[in-house]
């Protein structure tokens, strides 16, 4: 989707960022709105499927396509239009829960294919089990073969080229800025709070500074009442542990 929005007097407004905990809080509020309107689910399962910890629901804004990038736009949508299901391979039964599943023709001859008949739900299981959790890899690579590999020979294949311009063309330092938004994503994701976002007045705050003095960091614990150390776990119980009964 477009990362801003037009104006009735044909302007285009851009949003320099999208905040993915309030767009997710958002899309799923789109959708449950929408499923109660069609009537397909009860005020009762919404309130059941929002008080989870994990909504199910995510939003991903960390690919940028900047406007004239023809190359990356096209390279995207090549992405979009492939689709995990061929449909030339599926025909639903009119009145059956069943589905036709045509394999892959081999050569030209459509005759050569013989469908198979499956339960509908079953198919969608079939679909869905070689979905992977988020964040798992199912191919791994290693030795030859591994992306640390791969970039310790593009770097020597780089520097061989171009021996005069390697120190020239050496990664630029990180961005300060960009470092505290990755590390503020990170514990947004693990966490699922916003560290960046003040628990008082729900305000934007931003890094100061860091404090590395451990007189300092002794004073502002002592301000705020807290250990500066957790306090230390109680010793086991002596003698034998009670039983328990199931």
């Amino acid at each position: 989707m477009s990362r801003g929005g037009w104006t009735r007097d044909d302007r285009f407004i851009p949003i320099p960022y999208v905040d993915p905990m309030a767009a997710e809080k958002l899309f799923r509020h789109k959708v449950f709105a929408f499923l109660l309107r069609e009537e397909l689910i009860t005020h009762e399962r919404v309130e059941l499927l929002s008080s989870w910890r994990n909504s199910g629901f995510s939003v991903h804004n960390s690919v940028y396509l900047p406007p004239g990038d023809h190359q990356a736009v096209e390279a995207l949508v090549r992405y979009m239009m492939r689709p995990p299901v061929s449909l030339a391979r599926l025909q639903l039964l009119p009145g059956s829960e069943q589905v036709l599943h045509f394999p892959k023709r081999s050569g030209d001859d459509p005759g050569s294919a013989t469908p198979e008949r499956i339960d509908a739900m079953e198919y969608v299981a079939r679909v869905l089990a070689q979905i992977p959790p988020p964040r798992k890899h199912l191919v791994r690579y290693h030795g030859f073969y591994s992306s640390a590999a791969r970039g310790k020979r593009r770097r020597r294949t780089d520097t061989e080229l171009q021996p005069e311009t390697a120190d020239a063309q050496a990664a630029p330092p990180p961005d300060n800025a960009a470092a505290r938004k990755r590390w503020a994503d990170l514990l947004r994701r693990v966490y699922e709070v916003d560290p960046m976002v003040c628990p008082r007045c729900d305000g934007t705050m931003r890094v100061v500074g860091f404090i590395t003095q451990p007189h300092a960091i002794r004073r502002i614990l002592d301000h705020l009442k807290r250990p500066q150390h957790p306090r230390p776990r109680p010793p086991p119980p002596h003698g034998p542990l009670p039983s328990a009964s199931l």
